[in-house]
């Protein structure tokens, strides 16, 4: 599945050099993780369109959250978990009068996690002569999202957008002893890193 998806966006991109005429869009926001163990923090969406019909266009595009997380049972640690989606999909525009546009799109790829753990709990593993590492892979990532487009000029939007981001993970931890050589490592997944997300930003229009 992994494979696949990153086939996908690799031909994607390299169907985005040949368009002559396309949009881009650009948000900034707050995300807020729907797990009760992950909380909000920064969001930020950049994508390029391809229009494919009247009203629709083909989507690709990158986006980042920075989110903050507790103990997790499933094996996520006090700390910052930053999500890195990459996704493809479709997005339809509805004009509503002369400068309201309603939009609303999806898509699926693979998200990118990293996660790093707060330093005040390394110090406490640290104090007993432990330390604690911890690894995020890749998972499948989906979104849906909707929103307003106000017309500031003929290629010039100003967006209003909310959504929502399906995204399960796994990874692996390690504890070593600082004074020895004995170490434990375990794996999980199944992470639960859903979010909900919202902001404003400005869409590009060009060569139309």
């Amino acid at each position: 599945m992994k494979k696949a998806i990153v086939v996908l966006i690799m031909a994607a991109l390299a169907v985005v050099p040949a368009a002559a005429a396309g949009r881009f869009n650009l948000t900034g926001g707050y995300a807020h993780g729907l797990n009760a163990k992950i909380g909000g923090g920064f969001a930020a969406a950049l994508s390029y369109e391809i229009s494919i019909a009247r009203g629709f266009s083909f989507e690709i595009g990158a986006s980042y959250a920075q989110l903050k997380a507790e103990d997790n049972p499933v094996g996520l640690r006090t700390g910052i978990v930053r999500l890195v989606p990459i996704e493809v999909g479709l997005r339809g525009r509805l004009p509503l009068g002369k400068y309201i546009v309603l939009y609303a799109g999806a898509g699926a790829g693979l998200a990118l996690p990293f996660s790093s753990i707060d330093s005040a709990l390394e110090e406490k593993w640290a104090a007993i002569g432990f330390s604690i590492t911890e690894k995020l892979n890749p998972g499948f990532s989906a979104s849906a999202r909707c929103g307003l487009e106000v017309v500031l000029t003929s290629q010039m939007r100003l967006v209003l957008e909310a959504g929502y981001r399906f995204l399960r993970a796994g990874g692996s931890w390690t504890i070593s002893d600082n004074l020895g050589s004995d170490s434990a490592e375990g794996t999980f997944s199944g992470l639960n890193l859903d979010s909900a997300f919202g902001g404003l930003g400005l869409s590009f229009s060009f060569g139309q």
